[in-house]
This record gives C-alpha cells, structure tokens and sequence, in this order.
C-alpha cells in the first residue's frame, strides 16, 4: 500500500465526490477516535504527606 502525505491526502480528498465526501465524513472520526485512545495522555497525581511531595515523576523531601 502506497504512503502518502497529509497534503497529498487532501489534494485527493478535494477531487472527491459528494457521496464519496460524505462515506469519509461519516467513517473518519472512528479513524481518528483509534489515533487519540492510544495517544491518550496519562493525568498526573501527586500528594504531599508531612513536607513530603509525592508525584509528577519524582520524590522530594523538603
């Protein structure tokens, strides 16, 4: 299967019907939905316990 770039995808896109515009309408946010799941960003905790500050990657003691 041939590779293309963002920019060649459109250029594609722009030559596409109106049905053929719509099918992609409707099918590309379940594309994109797989893209932002796996690149989800993980939310960050952290807690401080008597001058101790646990989280965000490390330990400090203060």
């Amino acid at each position: 299967m041939p590779k293309y770039s963002v920019s060649e995808v459109l250029e594609i896109i722009k030559n596409f019907t109106a049905s053929e515009k719509l099918e992609l309408q409707q099918s590309l946010p379940s594309v994109l939905d797989t893209i932002s799941t796996a690149a989800k960003p993980v939310k960050s905790h952290s807690q401080n316990i008597e001058g101790i500050n646990i989280g965000h990657g490390n330990s400090d003691i203060g």
